[in-house]
């Protein structure tokens, strides 16, 4: 009985299941196909919004860089300018001391000296605290800026 053939009745049942198998790993392909299509999709718009997202904050950086140099450089003409200022005084303040005819007059010229030394240093001090800060707030402006739409997507 283990040779025997199959019967009539039971060759459109076979031929059934078998196009029903091949239906079903057709599906299965399709299906996967799909998940796969729909992995890329999603891989490449989330590759898209990395690159997009690291493109803008190396903006924001190179901004920010930018303004950073800018304020940079024009700390050193400030610090320049106070060296000049000072060398100026100091450069002055010997043929003005020889000029004086008393102690008293000496005495006073060295006050003044001094004082307009010690002004000149504050008011120097002060615009490089100005710019300082000035250069600050503006060089973290752009990170700040990109933060904000990066938490707004």
């Amino acid at each position: 009985m283990a040779n025997q053939q199959p019967t009539k009745d039971t060759e459109p049942k076979l031929e059934h299941a078998a196009g029903a198998v091949h239906e079903s790993v057709a599906n299965g392909r399709q299906a996967a196909r799909e998940m796969v299509d729909a992995a890329a999709d999603t891989t490449q718009r989330a590759t898209g919004e990395v690159a997009r997202a690291a493109r803008d904050l190396t903006g924001a950086f190179a901004n920010s860089y930018g303004v950073f140099a800018d304020g940079i450089q024009e700390l050193q003409h400030g610090y320049w300018r106070v060296v000049q200022s000072s060398f100026d005084l100091a450069t002055s303040a010997p043929a003005e001391m020889m000029r004086c005819r008393s102690l008293t007059e000496l005495s006073e010229l060295q006050r003044e000296i001094f004082t307009k030394y010690l002004d000149r240093v504050a008011d120097a001090n002060r615009t490089l605290i100005d710019v300082s800060a000035r250069v600050a707030g503006q060089a973290v402006r752009p990170l700040q800026e990109q933060a904000a739409a990066q938490r707004a997507h």
